[in-house]
């Protein structure tokens, strides 16, 4: 059985809260995608707001990737 390799956490910036979600996709490859929710747990839009394709799929690479969103995100108006 192959076991997929993905990370997931959820941010909260400027009050807006966000699931970020890196994994390999068929059409993107490696891509790490941000997605608008309600609230942690909750079902988040379809579209992303935010995405990085090309990363290795490594813990340390999504932790950048998280960090890279939050300051995207915070410099936008």
């Amino acid at each position: 059985m192959i076991q997929e390799i993905f990370f997931r956490d959820f941010v909260r910036v400027k009050g807006t809260w966000y699931m970020l979600d890196m994994r390999f996709t068929q059409d993107a490859g490696n891509e790490c995608m941000a997605f608008q929710c309600a609230r942690p747990g909750e079902p988040c839009n379809g579209h992303d707001v935010w995405s990085q394709r090309g990363m290795p799929l490594t813990e340390k690479a999504f932790k950048e990737c998280r960090k890279e969103f939050i300051e995207y995100m915070q410099s936008r108006e």
